[in-house]
């Protein structure tokens, strides 16, 4: 019941945000897909830190220009995250599935190039679809996992003007989580971290 709610949730948000934008002046929308690097980091009892995975991500956004320079950006991905570790001579090893939706302030660098540098910070929320963690191929349950998730996306990007009706655009970008994600040990506290490198398409409007 409790993945109902958060996928529900996480939905009726996207859908309000979608309104919102094609409301307001809509300058662009698109698609982006890369690779995600998570890893978690803990504290408290055993300073648990789990060392970088490679997981895919992929979704799509859309432009809300402000003026020429600024811009909102809400965007919405379908993520894997969590982390390895060697641990007790065994491999720790959690797999967290999110829908992140960032709500980005953007800042376009203005120039006569096709290539537009930008620069952008915003929150994000993530509505935690599934969770596991495994010891030793052992399976130690999927209900240890808090639903949502709070933090902060920043990082640059650029778009490449080489076609008429759309631009190539590829940005890297580093997110955090502030909430404890960790509901299997109380003393143990575990927050989501992540180095996404994106590529895709930007339709202009």
């Amino acid at each position: 019941m409790k993945r109902l709610v958060t996928i529900f949730l996480a939905f009726s948000l996207i859908a309000v945000l979608a309104t919102i934008s094609f409301a307001q002046e809509l300058s662009q929308f698109g698609v982006k897909a890369g690779l995600n690097r998570p890893s978690m980091r803990g504290d408290e009892v055993e300073r648990v830190k789990l060392i970088h995975k490679n997981e895919m991500i992929a979704g799509g956004f859309v432009t809300i220009g402000l003026n020429e320079t600024f811009a909102i950006q809400p965007e919405v991905y379908y993520v894997k995250k969590g982390g390895d570790r060697e641990r007790i001579s065994a491999l720790y090893d959690v797999t967290l599935t999110y829908v992140d939706i960032p709500i980005l302030l953007r800042y376009n660098v203005q120039n006569d190039s096709k290539l537009k540098p930008c620069f952008f910070i915003g929150p994000m929320l993530s509505f935690n679809l599934d969770g596991e963690y495994t010891i030793a191929d052992y399976d130690q349950g999927v209900d240890d996992w808090e639903s949502f998730d709070f933090g902060l996306t920043w990082g640059a990007g650029v778009d490449m003007e080489f076609f008429e009706f759309g631009k190539i655009v590829l940005d890297l970008r580093y997110s955090i989580g502030f909430m404890n994600v960790s509901e299997a040990v109380a003393t143990t506290k575990q927050k989501n971290q992540q180095l996404t490198i994106l590529v895709g398409f930007s339709f202009v409007r």
